[in-house]
């Protein structure tokens, strides 16, 4: 019988592959593809947190860590609530999921369910898509140009472009270089810091 095995780089090999996608997107296709991979690439990393916070049994804070994501892991929890028990844990708060790179780790993930669980339009015109909160998301960080609001019905259209794919790539890199830098120094933050260092 064959056996799935995780590897160490499996997120890193997941978000190299979204920023090569997103370096000749041409279309919609590409985006969609590039922002489901950035994402799967923290939940990769995430699990591969655990991992190796299992392995660290001199520090009880990685210990801890280790506790709670493993419950999480039980109980299927979201990366949100995993995100928040690594916050909590290493820091002592949570998440800020009001400034960066949280707040835009937030509107990734309701891209990437927009990716694999698909709705067929914002709204009925062109101004519902102008006026989506989402659109405007993108419209604010010069992600894409209001200007092409009025010209779709659908928010595909409008946001799986290049620039957003690259921007959901630059996320995953942010959240991922900020959970890094609360690890305590260890042999389990040392090997996360070196299996990720070519990607943050």
């Amino acid at each position: 019988m064959a056996i799935l095995t995780s590897t160490s780089n499996s997120g890193w090999s997941l978000l190299q592959k979204a920023q090569s996608i997103t370096a000749t997107c041409s279309e919609n296709a590409d985006a969609q593809a590039a922002i489901v991979l950035a994402y799967s690439a923290l939940e990769a990393f995430v699990s591969q947190l655990e991992w190796l916070a299992r392995r660290e049994t001199d520090l009880p804070k990685m210990q801890e860590l280790a506790v709670f994501l493993m419950a999480l892991e039980d109980i299927r929890a979201q990366l949100k609530r995993k995100l928040d028990a690594i916050m909590v844990t290493l820091t002592s708060k949570r998440a800020n999921w009001g400034g960066t790179p949280f707040q835009d780790l937030a509107h990734l993930k309701l891209l990437r369910d927009w990716c694999v669980h698909p709705k067929p339009v914002v709204g009925n015109t062109a101004k519902d898509v102008a006026d989506s909160c989402e659109a405007r998301f993108f419209v604010e960080r010069s992600l894409i140009d209001e200007s092409v609001l009025g010209h779709h019905v659908t928010w595909d259209n409008v946001v799986f472009v290049k620039p957003v794919a690259e921007w959901a790539c630059e996320t995953v890199r942010a959240v991922i270089a900020h959970v890094l830098d609360q690890l305590p120094i260890s042999d389990a933050a040392t090997r996360a810091r070196l299996s990720w260092q070519r990607a943050v």
